[in-house]
């Protein structure tokens, strides 16, 4: 109620993270899920504070992938299969370099939250790619300009959309 009487044009959700005058806050309904919200809108504000320009797609799939807890190592069950799914009935790939142009979130469809948390997740778990995504996030933390992370993943390895699928049927078979 309080969010939606400040802030009138946020759609209704459990929790929510909010940049507001320069202060940053975090919402949430206290419930069966405020663990899971906390952890994901506490990531925001973490990244909104120390990482200026964040992509949206990373944000929202840092937020995805830390949301699940320590002990869950970022797998997220119900993206693994959404995107499973997915790609069998309608023959969806991930395409980082699409999920480079979104700029809403408010906008975005379970299935780019979904492959945000992909991505995320086939970085922070591949070691050679982990290395990347560090390197990425220091540049953009400390102001420097970096090329789309689509330009330097796929730079190094051409068939990154191809590994990134790989890496699903990996976990799906987990």
């Amino acid at each position: 109620q309080h969010v939606a009487e400040r802030y009138p044009h946020f759609p209704a959700r459990r929790a929510i993270f909010v940049e507001d005058d320069g202060e940053l806050h975090v919402f949430a309904h206290w419930g069966a899920h405020v663990a899971e919200d906390l952890r994901h809108e506490a990531t925001h504000g973490l990244l909104h504070a120390t990482t200026p320009g964040l992509p949206l797609w990373l944000d929202e799939g840092l937020a995805e992938y830390f949301e699940v807890g320590r002990a869950g190592r970022g797998l997220n069950r119900s993206h693994v299969e959404l995107l499973r799914s997915q790609h069998a009935v309608a023959g969806w790939q991930p395409d980082l370099s699409a999920l480079e142009q979104l700029t809403d979130a408010a906008a975005m469809t379970r299935l780019q939250y979904a492959e945000a948390w992909l991505w995320v997740h086939f970085l922070l778990e591949s070691p050679d790619t982990k290395a990347l995504l560090a390197k990425h996030l220091a540049a953009m933390r400390d102001g420097g300009a970096t090329r789309p992370l689509s330009a330097q993943l796929i730079g190094d390895d051409p068939q990154a959309n191809v590994a990134a699928l790989q890496h699903l049927k990996r976990l799906h078979d987990r």
